[in-house]
């Protein structure tokens, strides 16, 4: 059902600051939950930790301006609000435009760190990406510009090219990179199948991070959806995008850190034969961890947030690197973890 201007702009200032307010909990909670895993990890990422106070920060700004906007249209200027509400060419509307650019530029980079430290570095998977975030943040900008010079009685409809280029493009490098985020967790899943968390299949990662893009994902896909049939209400979906960016972001740190933390143990299964158990091997080279199906062959980083294992009944060896390294095998005592930076 379509709504007029005036009702989309009172709607998304309400949903907006619930969604602000939601935001604000989670970032609580997140800063407390690595804060703690630095005091114990000093790697945890610093951007990491820096990122959800910055968009906290734009969130405020987005949602002061559309207040303002609501006063100086409602209040101030109460015979001309269609006129002041429909105007993209004002700088109060520029500023609210810009925060929600910039906002999803810190989502989405976020999002493509994520991804590179879960594939470490792979150029033939990062570099298109790279890419596609690069005609993102081109499209993004040229789209603040039409709306700036658009004329003042012309509707924002009006921009439906530039509105689809960087609505679309921005769904598709969220959708991407989680996709790929989660195909890196399955498949060293399988490889890790003996590997268990307090009862918990390391499948769960994958999990928390495919419903956290969905989420943002699926506000694209409305807004997408209410702009194609130039319906008000895709303001309603905008405005909510930017605290639903944060909150993505928060989520992901809040749901793995208290349900995979750095506390839990992880132990194997003795579910196969004491020949056919695959041991856990240590990269001390890179830093990293990895998994071995065979005693004499490892495999590539695992990028998994555990903390501890206990692994018995395999006897201590070294193993050679390609790299010129050597793989040192747990022994019966347990031993630490590096925890890994793109889950935090």
């Amino acid at each position: 059902m379509a709504i007029s201007l005036e009702e989309a702009t009172l709607v998304s200032l309400f949903v907006q600051c619930i969604l602000y307010g939601i935001f604000s909990i989670m970032l609580m909670v997140s800063t407390y939950v690595l804060l703690q895993r630095r005091a114990v990890n000093p790697n945890v990422s610093k951007w990491i930790l820096a990122g959800a106070p910055l968009m906290f920060l734009l969130a405020t700004i987005h949602v002061s301006t559309d207040l303002a906007r609501v006063i100086i249209a409602f209040i101030q200027n109460p015979s001309n609000t269609f006129n002041i509400l429909n105007s993209s060419a004002s700088t109060i509307y520029l500023l609210k435009t810009s925060i929600f650019i910039i906002q999803t530029w810190l989502g989405d980079g976020f999002m493509i760190y994520r991804m590179y430290l879960a594939w470490n570095g792979a150029k033939r998977v990062v570099v298109p990406i790279y890419f596609a975030y690069l005609g993102s943040i081109i499209v993004s900008i040229g789209t603040l510009h039409a709306c700036a010079t658009k004329a003042t009685e012309a509707s924002i409809f009006s921009l439906r090219n530039w509105v689809y280029g960087c609505f679309a493009m921005t769904l598709a490098v969220n959708l991407t990179c989680t996709v790929l985020i989660a195909v890196r967790i399955l498949y060293f899943v399988k490889l890790t199948r003996n590997i268990s968390v307090h009862g918990r299949n390391p499948a769960s990662a994958a999990v928390i991070v495919i419903e956290s893009g969905a989420l943002y994902s699926i506000c694209l896909i409305f807004l997408l959806a209410l702009f194609g049939l130039e319906n008000f209400a895709q303001y309603i979906a905008l405005d909510a995008i930017v605290p639903m960016v944060g909150i993505v972001f928060t989520m992901i740190t809040v749901r793995v850190g208290l349900g995979m933390s750095f506390q839990h143990e992880t132990t194997q299964r003795n579910t196969t034969r004491r020949s056919r158990r695959a041991p856990l091997v240590f990269n001390h080279v890179n830093n990293t961890t990895a998994f071995s199906q065979e005693l004499t062959k490892p495999t590539p980083a695992l990028a998994i947030n555990v903390s501890r294992v206990t692994h018995t009944d395999v006897e201590d060896r070294e193993y050679p690197l390609k790299s010129g390294g050597l793989i040192q095998s747990p022994s019966a005592d347990s031993q630490e973890l590096e925890e890994s930076r793109y889950l935090p």
